[in-house]
């Protein structure tokens, strides 16, 4: 997933990366839009990420850091926003039920770089709690449904009012002026009746972030094709996957951050196995 754990990408399944892995990611996400939030020229966003995780009797921890370039050429005085930083903390608990059901929970924690890009800012914090679960139909799909709540406090990044701030950093900076509900649904499916796809996998996500007191077309309502494909040795996994927004074009006026008509991503993700086997005992 886009954390690096199990995840089609950014709805997290109930499982685990494996007792004792260690998985290393990197992503680059991009995206270009005439007339977008303002009614004259073109926007272009970057996104990189690196992250890491590690895994442990079904606990996965992971630390992730992003870097963001926008430039708005209606914007004469240069590049819109800059941010390096926002590191993001995760804990993730996973727990078998059944061999085709499984649940879990997790609590995420991103701590924003502050508004002059010299440190972070604490203060404008983002926590999310959510809980988490993976049904197995079939051997080959999985079904995942996760259900959040946002304690979001990332207005106080800027020390003008949220209510003044230009709708572009607002867009980049991910500024919501409220709390807010996360939802989403994931199918992925491997094609083990296709021989020379047996490595692949793909999958369909569904996301929505809804805001108390937003109005409809304002809450954002995404989807993402996903196409994965896995290389055995060494362990990658590469993932390249579209979000397209189905509402919660950023505009002016607006009280949250608002998502991009479209935006593609490439994911590359290293599994380590973090304990040799022991050495072989010949009597």
């Amino acid at each position: 997933g886009a954390f690096g754990t199990r995840a089609m990408h950014e709805v997290e399944a109930a499982e685990s990366i494996g007792e004792k892995h260690l998985r290393l990611v990197g992503s680059i996400g991009f995206f270009r839009a005439s007339r977008f939030i303002l009614p004259s020229g073109t926007n272009e966003w970057r996104n990189n990420r690196l992250g890491v995780v590690w895994a442990f009797k079904g606990l996965d921890l992971g630390l992730s850091a992003r870097m963001v370039s926008n430039f708005h050429s209606a914007i004469k005085d240069g590049p819109s926003s800059q941010i390096q930083g926002d590191p993001t903390l995760l804990a993730k608990y996973s727990y078998e039920l059944v061999p085709q059901f499984s649940v879990g929970s997790k609590l995420q924690i991103l701590i924003p770089t502050s508004e002059m890009g010299t440190g972070l800012a604490p203060q404008a914090s983002a926590l999310t709690l959510g809980a988490l679960a993976t049904y197995r139909p079939l051997v080959y799909i999985d079904l995942s449904l996760n259900v959040g709540y946002v304690l979001d406090a990332t207005k106080n990044i800027y020390r003008q009012k949220a209510e003044k701030l230009h709708p572009v950093s607002r867009f980049v900076s991910g500024i919501w002026d409220m709390n807010h509900l996360q939802l989403g649904l994931s199918v992925e499916s491997k094609l083990p009746w296709i021989e020379w796809l047996r490595a692949t996998e793909v999958g369909l996500e569904a996301r929505a972030d809804i805001g108390q007191g937003v109005s409809a077309k304002d809450n954002a309502i995404l989807m993402t094709p996903v196409l994965k494909y896995f290389f055995s040795n060494p362990a990658l996994e590469v993932a390249f996957g579209m979000d397209l927004r189905l509402s919660g074009a950023p505009r002016l006026g607006a009280f949250v951050p608002g998502i991009p008509p479209w935006a593609a991503f490439l994911q590359l993700a290293w599994q380590l196995e973090t304990e040799k086997p022991e050495p072989l005992t010949i009597i």
